[in-house]
């Protein structure tokens, strides 16, 4: 199942967000939701928040594709979820285009779901 939605950033909002979804998480299944961003800014770090739900978190492995196709570990198996996660991108990346993050359950017997997910453009604030 995919999802997309297109989002706008402004300088008082440099963050995107998909919400209310509900894309299931299956054994060795791989999910991916997409974003596409009309705005041209570049991009050196991402704060990431992910909500998502699973009976055994290191089952699951997430990555998030950028728009040039560079792959960005976010989630490695085994490590389990935190609230939220500082990305180091290209500093070449534009936020121009499609997005994707891409999640597959990699183990067997546990399920979950993907509810939505946000990325800002800079670093985590503490």
């Amino acid at each position: 199942m995919d999802e997309t939605e297109q989002a706008c950033l402004t300088d008082q909002t440099p963050e995107v967000c998909l919400t209310d979804l509900t894309l299931a998480l299956e054994d060795n299944t791989p999910v991916e939701s997409q974003m596409v961003i009309e705005d041209d800014v570049q991009v050196s770090e991402i704060c990431m928040t992910i909500d998502i739900d699973h009976t055994w978190p290191g089952d699951m492995v997430v990555d998030l594709v950028t728009p040039s196709e560079n792959v960005i570990s976010v989630i490695p198996r085994y490590q389990g979820f935190s609230d939220s996660y500082s990305l180091v991108v290209d500093p070449a990346e534009s936020s121009l285009g499609t997005w994707t993050l891409q999640l597959e359950d990699k183990g067997a017997g546990d399920s979950g779901t993907l509810y939505g997910w946000c990325m800002r453009l800079g670093p985590c604030q503490e």
